[in-house]
């Protein structure tokens, strides 16, 4: 995941090339889903656009069959 922290976008890049489907969900500190989406299967790098959401610290989770990926998230415009 770069950048992080981010100002708005992220480019998420997989280690493979998914076949199967996959979600990535952000969640902010306090818990609340502020993003979710299902990622395109048959690519391994996906532009992720996160100007929607407010700056602060959060928790992305990247879900692909039962394998669970947590990566902390900084979003700062300033």
């Amino acid at each position: 995941i770069h950048p992080n922290p981010t100002q708005g976008n992220i480019n998420l890049k997989l280690n493979r090339i998914l076949i199967n489907s996959a979600n990535i969900r952000i969640y902010s500190t306090s818990g609340v889903m502020v993003y979710n989406s299902k990622l395109s299967i048959g690519k391994e790098s996906y532009n992720i656009d996160l100007n929607s959401i407010p700056d602060g610290l959060y928790i992305l989770n990247i879900e692909i069959l039962v394998e669970i990926k947590i990566h902390k998230l900084i979003i700062n415009r300033s």
